[in-house]
């Protein structure tokens, strides 16, 4: 339903300044065929494709936007255990990571259950950054079929145009549309989307380094510490 909604607004917006402009135009005579509006202005803008290309991209992110507050949360967390080494400041520690491992090793748990433990948490932050990628890797493959779409546009209002010396501004304005459209889509994806898109995937690795480095102090912490020493840390604790 919600992917629905979105191309109704993407529909809604292609007619508004895609189509109608054109209509008003030739049809009703609303508009001048030389009118700035329609025309390409400064050899590089069209102002219908440049609303056109920008709010269908707005729509496409607010619609495919996800919660990043309890992943970016975890995320500190893992990042901060990676920083804690010292054992009785481990087993005291508030840290969601440490506190499952610590929770583990008292209760007899083996390298397998650790590991098993921090996959499940990371992959809970995996999760959030693989959907952001394919949100962004989705956007890159749309916008320029959108701009595509406005080029097709153009290119029909160039055709409807009878020819004739007189009407070579009328046809221009058909080929801005043409141009404008792909320029505009393929310029969101070069400079934002895969930039952007470029940098979750260096973030998911450094993800995956920063699992990989806990889970072996975990290790180290399994073979370094007795589980009754966890107790009597905690009983001290308590006792204070």
């Amino acid at each position: 339903m919600k992917m629905v909604i979105m191309s109704l607004f993407i529909a809604a917006v292609y007619g508004v300044t895609m189509i109608w402009p054109y209509y008003a135009t030739h049809e009703k005579h609303i508009l001048d065929a030389k009118n700035q509006y329609l025309q390409l202005m400064y050899g590089v803008l069209h102002i219908p494709s440049l609303i056109f290309i920008g709010a269908s991209a707005f729509i496409l992110f607010v619609f495919l936007k996800n919660n990043l507050k309890k992943n970016i949360k975890l995320e500190k967390e893992l990042s901060d255990a990676i920083k804690i080494t010292d054992d009785d400041e481990i087993i005291k520690s508030g840290n969601l990571f440490w506190k499952t491992v610590v929770d583990l090793i008292k209760h007899g748990g083996m390298e397998e259950d650790i590991e098993l433990a921090v996959e499940k948490k990371v992959n809970n932050i995996v999760l959030y950054y693989e959907k952001e990628m394919s949100k962004f890797n989705y956007i890159a493959v749309i916008l320029p079929m959108l701009g595509m779409l406005g080029t097709i546009t153009g290119l029909l209002q160039m055709f409807a145009v009878s020819n004739g010396i007189d009407n070579i501004a009328e046809k221009m304005v058909g080929l801005s549309v043409a141009l404008a459209t792909t320029l505009y889509a393929t310029l969101v994806v070069i400079l934002y989307v895969k930039p952007v898109y470029k940098k979750l995937e260096e973030r998911l690795m450094e993800l995956d380094h920063m699992k990989h480095d806990f889970i072996i102090s975990a290790k180290l912490l399994l073979h370094r510490i007795e589980p009754y020493k966890i107790q009597t840390n905690e009983d001290s604790d308590e006792s204070k």
